[in-house]
């Protein structure tokens, strides 16, 4: 069982267990370093969500599909090793695919301004 924050989680609240269906050890490395990694990141990812997203949107309000895609990619873009322009690209590629229509837009901009200034986020 891998464990994560709930997708609603206020800061200072406990985070639920998720149960994935497979173990850990059955999903790709990095899908498993990605997960580690935004859990253990959690606070600081969320801060530069509503720090460099839309005062309109902070994390709590966003899509659930659009949450997920901004919080994996800050941690890639900070403290992965992939080159920031294709972790945007993916990340918004994903948001074309699998969310709303203002998604890609939405996912581009705070991505955009999170690898702008990452060193000061590590």
């Amino acid at each position: 069982m891998i464990t994560a924050a709930a997708a609603h989680a206020q800061p200072g609240t406990r985070a639920r267990p998720v149960h994935v269906s497979r173990s850990p050890a059955q999903l790709p490395d990095y899908t498993v370093q990605i997960v580690r990694g935004v859990v253990e990141h959690w606070a600081a990812i969320n801060d530069a969500l509503q720090t460099y997203g839309s005062s309109d949107w902070p994390p709590e309000r966003m899509p659930a599909v659009d949450r997920a895609l901004l919080r994996s990619a800050t941690w890639e873009l900070v403290w992965g090793d992939v080159d920031s322009p294709v972790v945007i690209t993916e990340a918004v590629r994903l948001a074309q695919e699998l969310s709303t229509d203002s998604s890609p837009k939405f996912v581009n901009g705070p991505l955009d301004k999170i690898a702008g200034v990452k060193q000061s986020l590590v």
